[in-house]
């Protein structure tokens, strides 16, 4: 059997932190403050939309002058 590698829609704190190349506290303070959505699936489990990660990572995007 082929082994495929998977691209999530769905995220957890910690990978999403790695995939915005922040810390996971920092990831927790956003959902806190309400900039950065999410889903609470369970008491323990919440998940966080790629798609919300890239806009968000977007419109948070710096452009250096010159660029």
């Amino acid at each position: 059997m082929e082994k495929t590698k998977m691209n999530p829609a769905f995220l957890r704190p910690g990978n999403a932190a790695r995939y915005l190349g922040v810390s996971a506290r920092t990831v927790r303070s956003w959902q806190t403050k309400g900039l950065l959505p999410f889903s609470r699936v369970s008491k323990r489990c919440v998940l966080i939309a790629v798609s919300d990660l890239d806009a968000f990572a977007a419109k948070c995007r710096v452009v250096a002058i010159g660029e």
